[in-house]
This record gives structure tokens, sequence and C-alpha cells, in this order.
């Protein structure tokens, strides 16, 4: 089992799943994958169904640790998580005036 500290930030980066990521976040939940993602834009972790969102800490987490399991998923805090939809990045030449 995967040891996660408490205030560790768990970074949820859209744009590192790959397709087969996709497939299994749409066979773990028999969700689409796309629209449920536009949902989770639209209204961050507030309103996402549970199952939903312990298979996208699953499937983000598991990109950077192949030993995180799904029950670590279920014991990550809700206050620990930060999601990246994948905005553009700012330019790093705008200088704040």
């Amino acid at each position: 089992m995967t040891d996660l500290t408490p205030s560790e930030p768990v970074r949820l980066d859209f744009n590192r799943l790959t397709i087969g990521d996709m497939e299994d976040f749409e066979e773990m939940t028999g969700q689409p994958f796309q629209e449920t993602m536009e949902g989770v834009a639209a209204n961050a972790s507030a309103s996402v169904p549970v199952k939903i969102l312990k298979a996208i800490v699953f499937l983000c987490k598991r990109l950077d640790d192949p030993d995180f399991k799904m029950t670590d998923a279920r014991k990550v805090r809700v206050s620990e998580l930060v999601i990246d939809m994948g905005g553009a990045e700012p330019d790093p030449t705008d200088a704040a005036s």
C-alpha cells in the first residue's frame, strides 16, 4: 500500500492521461470520459459523484506511482485535490503591470 502524507496535494492533471487511461475510466465508472470531464470542469469537485472522483484520483496517481491502488484513492481527502483541466499556460513574457 502507498503511504500518503495527509497534507500531500494530489494533482489531477488530465493532460497526462492516455487513451488507455480514458478507456479504464469508462470501464470503472460506466460513464463516457469526455462528457464526465466536461462536468468536472464546470463544477470542480463540488458536485462530482464520489465514484467518478475516486476513479480520477486513481488514474492520475498511478501515472506517478504504479503501486497506487484503488483502496489508496479512497483515502485521499478532497482538500488535498488540485484539479488541472489543462487550461492555457500563462505567457511568461506577459509581465504584470
